[in-house]
């Protein structure tokens, strides 16, 4: 019998994002349907204990016989890395995937997934597209429309072009090139300084030239209770290869196809704990609201 195609896949995660991440992993192993199988490879925070790492284990033996996860001990080269000042929803785990070309040297190539994710399709197509080097391939971040850029990126200190950001929560990844021209020491030292959207901005800055850009079914943002909206109809929903819940995340509150993302919680181990959590939080929001609002500065999203 013909083995089926492997593709490798990363994940990085510390302990704050351990369940979103089995989420969008049983997604990625059940939109399969037994055409490939996956290298799973999960960077993880020192804060992820032996327990977390069987829970893991196990979910992805109770949707694969022939895939595998792959553990990788982030590194410590972020640890002097910036997170700007009042970002509570990110922490250093989002430099992880900057690690990927040292931890998984054997790799040419990886396909990078964020943990706010779910898979809709098998990832075979995606596997098979050119970089025709470059360094990543990619979609479009939304905050290139004009009046986000602006907002966001004008005056910025560090050299950006718009329309050729692409999102970083989803990235297949030249693992090869970037190993030949050293670009993961640039990335540390340029994670050190003031950089407004974090692994996004080192990634695309120097990486400037050497995008590819892709079609947006590989990196749909789903983006709703904002300015600005993410109008995704039935009909793209079949052809949607990666949905990315930038904003709300469905697990704090729901919003747009977030019924989706909890379709794929149920099915895990998970679920009766992230239903409490929504429950506890959703509690805390409402009694909280009006104090939260005044102590806490906006989450990245809440001015757009």
């Amino acid at each position: 019998m013909e083995q089926k195609p492997a593709i490798n896949v990363a994940f990085c995660l510390d302990s704050k994002f351990l369940m979103q991440t089995c989420v969008s992993i049983t997604s990625l192993l059940t939109s399969a349907k037994n055409k490939c199988r996956y290298n799973i490879y999960c960077v993880l925070g020192k804060d992820i204990s032996e327990q977390n790492r069987k829970e893991m284990e196990a979910t992805v033996c109770k949707f694969s016989n022939d895939s595998k996860i792959i553990f990788l001990n982030e590194n410590g080269s972020y640890d002097n890395a910036h997170i700007p000042p009042g970002r509570d929803e990110w922490s250093k785990a989002v430099y992880y995937r900057l690690m990927l070309p040292d931890l998984i040297p054997n790799a040419d190539k990886v396909i990078y997934i964020d943990s706010d994710t779910i898979i809709l399709r098998d990832l075979i197509e995606m596997n098979n597209i050119d970089f025709n080097d470059n360094y990543v391939l990619g979609c479009l971040d939304f905050l290139n429309d004009d009046v986000l850029w602006e907002q966001k990126y004008g005056n910025y200190w560090l050299h950006l072009e718009k329309r050729q950001c692409i999102n970083t929560g989803m990235m297949i990844m030249n693992l090869k090139k970037i190993r030949q021209d050293n670009l993961s020491e640039k990335w540390i030292e340029l994670a050190k300084k003031e950089v407004r959207c974090v692994d996004q901005d080192v990634i695309n800055s120097t990486c400037l030239g050497k995008i590819g850009l892709l079609p947006t079914i590989y990196n749909r943002a789903v983006v709703d209770k904002t300015k600005i909206k993410s109008a995704i109809t039935e009909e793209d929903l079949q052809k949607i290869v990666i949905l990315h819940y930038v904003y709300p995340k469905p697990w704090i509150e729901k919003g747009n196809l977030s019924d989706l993302w909890w379709n794929c919680a149920e099915m895990t181990d998970f679920y009766p704990q992230l239903n409490l959590n929504y429950s506890i939080n959703r509690l805390k929001q409402t009694k909280n609201k009006e104090s939260e609002i005044n102590a806490k500065p906006k989450a990245f999203f809440e001015d757009i």
